[in-house]
């Protein structure tokens, strides 16, 4: 999986601000730190997971957002504790948790739970993962289990204090990735990016997830190429889940993407990270309403708004 020879991936000169973005993040999250939590320590890279994904950055300078669930079959988010708070707030800059759902088995697509109760669901999390990670450590670009959002939910995640700015979408054509209408998936498809007129929510398309791409340096290359032509972002969001991030494979395959990331001038982070630090050299001495929408037709994507102040909420 070395550097790919694909024309037209010149990376910009010493990180400027105006180098591509590469965005790492991880669905599904929640039993790592319950297990962490068990003994009673302080540490919560004495998860395995973690302790790989500081030691990523240490490497490589990789930045990394953590999608949460609010249960599973390990315990439920208020069990994560709050001894936590100072480890996981000393990292904020590169490791940040957001949105993920409920549980495995919320919909909130079609037939599935009220806009009420999906707000529920998103200030939930929200609220405890500004507990045990600090306000600094929660990311307002989010993927939702199974890509699920009904306009209506999308509005009310909109409208949650430090709610989604952009959702990230499948990385396959299935049908109920946010009720997405025909001009976004064409749009997706040809620049990764779209931003919906009606109700302003961004989206960002999804690389294949890391667990199925044997040469994810190959696919993010030819993205990032095929993405400049097209006229889009220079911005690529590559992910996978939690149990596999025990999986020495994927951790190969996520750190010679991150390794390809640093060695050719890509930033990590989300889109509003781009003006952050220049990329570090990789290092070997760190331990390791859905009528309206589907009407809608192509809407560039804006840019970025500021941050809201914590101290209004």
């Amino acid at each position: 999986m070395g550097e790919p020879d694909l024309p037209g991936l010149t990376p910009a000169p010493g990180g400027s601000a105006a180098a591509p973005v590469l965005h790492l993040s991880v669905d599904d999250v929640l039993d790592a730190l319950l297990r962490a939590a068990a003994d009673g320590g302080r540490d919560p890279f004495r998860a395995p997971e973690l302790a790989f994904l500081r030691a990523l950055h240490a490497r490589t300078g990789a930045t990394c957002d953590l999608y949460l669930f609010a249960e599973s079959g390990a315990g439920r988010i208020e069990e994560v504790p709050d001894r936590f708070a100072p480890a996981l707030a000393r990292e904020a800059s590169w490791l940040r948790f957001g949105f993920h759902g409920r549980n495995a088995a919320a919909s909130y697509g079609a037939g599935g739970v009220s806009a009420e109760e999906a707000r529920r669901d998103h200030d939930r999390v929200r609220a405890q993962a500004r507990r045990f990670a600090g306000p600094e450590g929660w990311t307002r670009t989010v993927r939702t289990h199974r890509f699920q959002g009904r306009a209506d939910v999308v509005r009310a995640w909109r409208d949650a204090p430090h709610g989604p700015s952009r959702l990230l979408t499948p990385d396959d054509d299935r049908d109920e990735a946010y009720a997405l209408p025909p001009a976004a998936r064409t749009a997706l498809r040809a620049t990764g990016a779209w931003a919906d007129p009606h109700d302003g929510m961004r989206y960002a398309a999804s690389l294949p997830r890391l667990e199925s791409d044997p040469d994810p340096v190959r696919t993010a290359a030819a993205a990032l190429v095929r993405r400049r032509a097209a006229g889009g972002p220079a911005r690529i969001c590559a992910f996978t889940h939690e149990p596999f991030l025990r999986s020495a494979e994927v951790r190969a395959r996520l750190e010679a993407l991150a390794r390809w990331a640093a060695a050719t001038g890509v930033r990590f982070g989300a889109e509003e990270d781009v003006a952050g630090p220049a990329p570090v050299a990789p290092r070997d001495d760190a331990p390791l309403d859905d009528a309206a929408r589907a009407s809608s037709v192509q809407a560039p994507d804006p840019p970025d708004p500021p941050e809201p102040d914590d101290s209004a909420s």
